[in-house]
C-alpha cells in the first residue's frame, strides 16, 4: 500500500508540473497588436457601414489568405463552398 501511495503521489506530482508547464507558443501582446490592420486603430468610425462600404470591404477567407498563417482555415473554407 505505502507503495502504491508513492506512485501515485508521483504521477500526480508530475501531471502538476506538466500541467504548469512553460508555453512557448504564447504571442506577445506586442506581435498581436503587430498584426492587427491599420483600420482596427481608428476608433473615430462610424459602426455601422453602408452597403457600399459591406460589399467592398474583405471577406475572413480574403484575409486569411492574403495572411498566408491560416492555410487549414482557408482549406476548410474553400472545401466548404
Amino acid at each position: 500500500m505505502k507503495r502504491f501511495t508513492l506512485i501515485v503521489s508521483i504521477l500526480l506530482f508530475s501531471l502538476l508540473l506538466v500541467a504548469c508547464g512553460a508555453n512557448t507558443d504564447v504571442t506577445s501582446l506586442s506581435e498581436i497588436e503587430s498584426a492587427a490592420p491599420e483600420s482596427a486603430e481608428n476608433t473615430d468610425a462610424p459602426v455601422n457601414e453602408s452597403a457600399e462600404e459591406a460589399e467592398s470591404a474583405e471577406s475572413i477567407v480574403d484575409i486569411a489568405v492574403a495572411d498566408g498563417r491560416f492555410s487549414t482555415l482557408v482549406a476548410a473554407v474553400e472545401a466548404a463552398g
